[in-house]
């Protein structure tokens, strides 16, 4: 990143700050997770299967156009007479809940981490800071970057 970036600002950036600066625009950072969010998040997710599921159930061979007006409901069906469906569904919900969250690993060090973490707090408040992305330095082949004070002109590109 040393080669493709330049810091026209005052502030120094450290080893850990150009590395990660160094992943590029698109990279993420792994999110934190927390095992009770996703276990909560599940159950509501299979809350709104079991839901679509009972409402086929109810609904199969009706293939009439919604009217133009319909409006959506949020009523939960109760549970149905159909052995297979129920079965179906408490299996599925036993295996949700017997499944194991395993936390993804971390893409970053820990002195990576903390980087970041420096560099949300400090790049809002300087906002003189300016890393020149690699692809823009790459795209002019190493050759005379066209700054102030440049005599090079641009030239249209023949049309063949």
């Amino acid at each position: 990143m040393k080669n493709t970036s330049k810091n026209l600002s005052d502030h120094r950036l450290t080893d850990h700050q150009v590395n990660v600066l160094a992943k590029g625009l698109k990279f993420i950072e792994t999110p934190v997770t927390n095992e009770n969010k996703i276990r909560q998040q599940l159950l509501h997710d299979f809350k709104q299967f079991a839901r679509r599921m009972r409402l086929r159930y109810i609904y199969h061979g009706n293939d009439k156009e919604p009217h133009p007006f319909h409006v959506r409901s949020n009523w939960i069906p109760p549970v149905q007479p159909s052995v297979a469906l129920e079965s179906y569904l408490e299996h599925v919900k036993f295996s949700i809940s017997e499944r194991e969250i395993t936390k993804p690993k971390h893409n970053l060090s820990h002195n990576e981490h903390k980087a970041v973490k420096e560099l949300q707090k400090t790049l809002p408040l300087t906002l003189n800071v300016l890393i020149k992305a690699a692809q823009q330095c790459t795209q002019q082949g190493g050759q005379n970057s066209r700054g102030p004070g440049s005599t090079q002109q641009q030239r249209p590109v023949p049309s063949s």
